[in-house]
């Protein structure tokens, strides 16, 4: 019988072979890399969440983004929306509408008219929402699907009319509130 002798093995000879924390480095980099890009192509193979109605559009923003300043705009005929930071940033919110609304913004004589907003990298921009730290939106009437949706800019919560002029009117009153309501400030 041939006798091993133990100390010769851990004496500190030269092998060639991976120790432990080489294996262990080696696998925190690989997993680390397939946590990364499954992440990434998961969230840009998402699929486009299509609202059904403009009244939950200020929420999803304000849930995916917080209160901060900033700007959602919608291009190629509402189906593609970014949320524009104030550093310039641009972040893609997974949001379509299904079809165009037509949007309607206030003017100097406290009336609504539809609303131009003009292009973005030579796509029209179809809605333009700026978001305010304070909680605020810039005021919006969006047509969408035969309703009226009334967007107040504050205090006053979102609503579906059958008609312009009613929410006009539904507007209308939300500012007046807002200015005899403007020592809150």
């Amino acid at each position: 019988m041939q006798q091993v002798n133990i100390y010769r093995f851990f004496s500190g000879t030269k092998t060639k072979a991976f120790t432990l924390l080489e294996l262990l480095i080696v696998i925190f980099i690989v997993s680390l890399v397939y946590i990364l890009g499954f992440e990434a192509y998961s969230y840009n193979s998402k699929p486009k969440k299509a609202v059904d109605t403009p009244l939950a559009l200020k929420d999803d923003i304000r849930m995916r983004f917080g209160l901060r300043d900033g700007t959602l705009i919608c291009t190629d005929a509402c189906r593609h929306c970014q949320f524009r930071s104030l550093d310039g940033s641009y972040t893609d919110t997974n949001i379509s509408l299904k079809s165009k609304p037509v949007v309607y913004v206030p003017n100097r004589n406290f009336s609504y008219e539809e609303a131009v907003f003009g292009r973005i990298d030579d796509k029209r921009i179809c809605l333009q929402i700026e978001f305010y730290r304070s909680g605020g939106t810039s005021p919006l009437i969006i047509e969408y699907q035969n309703n009226f949706y009334a967007l107040p800019s504050l205090l006053q919560p979102s609503k579906t009319f059958s008609s312009f002029s009613e929410a006009e009117h539904y507007m209308n009153e939300a500012e007046k509130l807002m200015h005899q309501e403007g020592n809150y400030y």
